[in-house]
């Protein structure tokens, strides 16, 4: 599964929305059945999404003109 365009606003970061939002993610993907996870994190992110399990492969790059890197999740 693919997963595209994921903000979390301002005032919620620190209240853990960030948090929720993957956990949700990986729990309806398991659901579904929707094999594992593909991300475009951004490269300040990283140690975020780590913490789920997720892990950094290729060149970092360009996305709306801020640094990204390709992330995934087996599941």
């Amino acid at each position: 599964m693919a997963y595209w365009k994921n903000a979390v606003l301002k005032e919620y970061r620190e209240k853990h929305a960030g948090k929720l939002v993957v956990e949700k993610l990986m729990e309806r993907t398991a659901e579904l059945d929707a094999g594992d996870i593909y991300i475009h994190a951004q490269t300040h992110a990283v140690s975020f999404y780590e913490k789920f399990g997720f892990v950094a492969y290729g060149d970092t790059f360009l996305e709306a003109n801020i640094e990204h890197i390709s992330m995934i999740k087996k599941m």
